[in-house]
């Protein structure tokens, strides 16, 4: 019975892989019969690109429609009530496509909030004044879908105008609801809704857990210029609210408003040790804005980063979990460094990654210390043996800030079974033991005539990295000279300006300062266009600054993070559009 049994199932098996081979060559036959790949992928993309521009203009249609009924005066209650429920279900759904697409792998985390930016909702905006006159009308749901209309159109700044309408809604309206979706409106708006200061202070002293929320919500969104006394002290009582939303709002609040009474601090101190992780994060994080920077703040922002959104039923909880995550990212980037308690989550955010530049960001919080960490260290010889193309070249230039006394650690990778760990050991001890840069011309005898020597592209890129890679003078010097012959196209221009950098660098570990060298590096960053004419004249003033290697270092970084990558491959294939 068990071998027909066997049997059977190899004979399954041996049907389904028959079939998918057949399967397999109709397809291929089909592919080939329509011109090849070669002629089907263009014409699927066009196929694509129409059916989006239809989609889109089907969704500008409908947001038309729903405009033109709300702006009739003909037409009745019950159909604009309609169109505003249109509008607000097609500014929710967006808002949840966008969070979708940001936890997916093709974006990772930080992308989220990029695409739930108001320039992707420009065509929702027009909606926002007919939606803000409906607010007028006697009847409650007309009123009510309204406002959950505007609460969902990701208003912004540039809405100011509405702020004052809103006002007067906010001063009239008994129902609870409609407050709370017109404070989450006012704090959309943020700085420019300030003068809405008063209605949302009456509005925290409602009983509705929903509505404080919102209120104290806007309150962090508008910022300093929405403090007021009756506010700080009212926002202080909410920390002990049975809401852990309410308390986590109200402590986030009090710092973006600034308020820096000695009950404040109190309250927020107290803060840190709440049952809930959201509110122990968000009073670190009122505190970090009040300029607070001690440990206690530092340890409970650590614990930001591995905050999981309360539920994923509601878009705003996943968005709060990102936005909390890059302000933690933001804060201890101020500070240049971050508590080693924290070193294991970011080296596992490191690995995880799939962004390259995210990825230095990372590894550069690890490196950035004054004082030498065994347990960075640890971290940084982890992601140097990561096989993921571009993160060893962070991974190097950490250890190479953490100095000499990373060399008793590094030991064992120089012998590594893998050839690469080996070469990017090595790379680190050279870098760490380097020959004092000479600012007079050093002959070469080898390398630049088998430049001028080469007959194809390819060889001469290859000779042109090693010249960059040695670090000499007269190598990047003759670089720099060819650069307009389309020697420091692709690969060759990041490793020169990189080992610009680290020349720069390295200074702050070397006894012997050459300053001529520094000014040949700093020039020749001008040169490359990392450095502007104000910046080369301010380096070149201050060139006695052993750190001006890491300003120089920052600026490059923000470059490449704000240099224009195109989509990964899994954006292009499934259509790439967010």
């Amino acid at each position: 019975m068990a071998a027909s049994r066997k049997n059977l199932f190899f004979a399954i098996r041996v049907t389904i892989l028959l079939l998918l081979l057949v399967l397999a060559a109709l397809g291929w036959h089909f592919v080939r019969d329509l011109g090849g790949p070669t002629q089907i992928i263009p014409e699927l993309l066009r196929v694509h690109l129409e059916r989006e521009s239809a989609s889109a203009d089907a969704a500008q249609a409908r947001i038309n429609a729903a405009i033109a009924v709300l702006s009739a005066r003909e037409q009745g209650v019950d159909a604009k009530v309609a169109a505003a429920r249109k509008l607000a279900e097609t500014g929710l759904e967006r808002k949840k496509s966008y969070v979708a697409n940001g936890l997916s792998l093709d974006y990772g985390y930080i992308g989220a909030q990029v695409r739930i930016a108001n320039n992707d909702n420009t065509d929702l905006h027009a909606a926002a004044s007919v939606l803000v006159t409906a607010l007028r009308s006697e009847n409650e749901r007309l009123r009510l879908e309204a406002s959950f209309a505007l609460s969902n159109l990701q208003l912004a700044e540039q809405h100011a105008n509405l702020v004052a309408e809103l006002r007067r809604s906010l001063q009239n309206e008994f129902s609870v609801a409609i407050k709370t979706y017109l404070a989450s409106t006012l704090g959309d708006i943020a700085a420019p809704a300030a003068p809405a200061r008063d209605e949302l202070t009456f509005l925290l002293f409602e009983d509705d857990p929903k509505l404080l929320a919102s209120a104290a919500r806007a309150f962090a969104r508008i910022g300093p210029d929405a403090y007021g006394l009756r506010a700080e002290e009212r926002l202080n009582v909410l920390l002990g609210h049975t809401s852990a939303r309410v308390r986590a709002n109200g402590a986030e609040a009090l710092g973006a408003i600034g308020a820096l009474s000695e009950d404040t601090n109190s309250a927020l101190r107290i803060a840190l040790s709440d049952s809930d992780a959201y509110v122990r994060v968000a009073a670190a994080l009122g505190l970090a804005d009040l300029a607070w920077t001690d440990s206690d703040v530092t340890n409970a922002l650590s614990e930001g980063f591995s905050l999981a959104p309360r539920t994923t039923i509601f878009v705003e909880d996943v968005a709060l979990m990102f936005e909390t995550r890059a302000r933690i990212e933001a804060y201890f980037a101020s500070l240049g460094t971050v508590p080693d308690l924290l070193v294991p989550e970011l080296l596992a955010m490191a690995r995880q990654t799939q962004d390259i530049f995210d990825k230095e960001k990372l590894v550069a919080m690890l490196a950035n210390t004054d004082e030498f960490s065994p347990v960075r260290v640890d971290a940084l010889l982890d992601l140097l043996q990561d096989p993921k193309f571009g993160v060893y070249y962070a991974a190097v230039d950490g250890l190479v800030a953490m100095g000499p006394a990373v060399l008793p650690q590094l030991e064992p990778l120089l012998t590594h079974q893998r050839p690469q760990v080996r070469t990017l050991a090595e790379e680190v001890v050279r870098k760490l033991r380097p020959p004092v840069l000479k600012s007079a011309p050093v002959a070469n005898d080898e390398m630049i005539p088998s430049f001028n020597a080469a007959t194809d592209s390819f060889h001469r890129q290859e000779i042109a990295v090693e010249m960059a890679e040695s670090g000499d003078p007269t190598m990047l010097q003759f670089l720099l000279d060819n650069r307009d012959v389309r020697v420091l196209n692709g690969p060759v221009y990041s490793v020169v300006v990189n080992q610009l950098v680290a020349n720069l660098r390295q200074y702050q570990f070397s006894a012997t300062h050459d300053q001529a060298a520094k000014r040949l590096a700093l020039q020749s960053l001008g040169y490359l266009g990392v450095l502007n004419e104000a910046q080369l004249a301010e380096f070149l003033l201050i060139s006695e600054d052993p750190k001006i290697g890491d300003q120089v270092r920052d600026i490059w970084y923000e470059i490449k993070r704000n240099t224009p990558r195109p989509p990964n491959s899994n954006v292009q294939n499934s259509g790439g559009k967010p």
